[in-house]
């Protein structure tokens, strides 16, 4: 019985005696890069997804430009880690930056970038992305997403980031946002064209038609209807029989023969 405790008294301060010497380690890790400079800079930028707006140099850049006098070797205790997060952020391609420090004094930046949803080409010939999250993002001259692209008479305020702003804009989003959860549906609009009376035209990679969707609400039932017509009438017609499908009247399909 004595024994059992004496164990029991042994482990309970080889614990307490084990949190010491850890919190002691990290203290004077803690206090060591404090008062270092910075190694360099590493940067990991994720390309998951297949986007590349972003880049390592340039990241390496901005970064740079922000230390103290633009010096890469700055104290540590000099650099304003959640500052710099916040600078990267601003840039409309970056969606989260986490800046770090590790034990070398290596200041490591790890980048996630946002998703391109669609590009939008406005009526004023202005282009730019709107994110998986409605940001709207500038075109990179280094990188094209392959992503539906909307034209036509798009009317907003010409500015490539931010939230969107139109109305019209806002439908082109929550169409897109429906496509991609659609995997036939998404690989088979490419391109959506706003005509002169605001309705939302697809353009199909399949067939010479044009669906003629109206607004955004009710995509289900619309595109419900339009899943029927290519099952059931399409292997009997032929895909260029048809000039244009119009889905915006409720419980029917209008269609224009060539």
């Amino acid at each position: 019985m004595q024994l059992k405790k004496y164990k029991t008294l042994y482990i309970f301060l080889a614990w307490v005696l084990g949190g010491i010497l850890f919190s002691t380690m990290l203290l004077k890790s803690r206090y060591a890069l404090n008062t270092s400079v910075c190694s360099g800079i590493k940067v990991k930028i994720d390309f998951s997804k297949g986007t590349h707006f972003v880049d390592e140099n340039g990241i390496r850049k901005i970064i740079t430009e922000q230390l103290p006098n633009r010096n890469v070797n700055s104290a540590v205790k000099d650099i304003n880690l959640q500052k710099l997060e916040s600078y990267l952020e601003m840039n409309p391609h970056i969606e989260n930056a986490e800046l770090y420090f590790d034990f070398n004094g290596k200041l490591w930046a790890e980048i996630t970038q946002r998703t391109p949803l669609l590009r939008v080409v406005n009526a004023q010939n202005i282009s730019y992305y709107i994110s998986e999250e409605g940001q709207k993002m500038p075109v990179s001259d280094d990188f094209s997403a392959r992503v539906p692209v909307a034209t036509g008479y798009i009317n907003d305020n010409n500015k490539t980031n931010g939230n969107i702003d139109a109305p019209i804009v806002h439908q082109i989003y929550n169409l897109c946002r429906y496509l991609k959860t659609n995997e036939f549906l998404n690989a088979l609009i490419e391109q959506i064209y706003v005509n002169t009376d605001s309705d939302l035209v697809l353009i199909p990679k399949i067939g010479k038609q044009r669906i003629v969707l109206g607004n955004a609400d009710d995509l289900e039932s619309k595109f419900k209807k339009l899943t029927i017509f290519y099952e059931q009438a399409m292997p009997y017609v032929g895909w260029n029989t048809y000039q244009t499908i119009n889905l915006k009247y409720a419980n029917q399909i209008l269609c224009t023969r060539r």
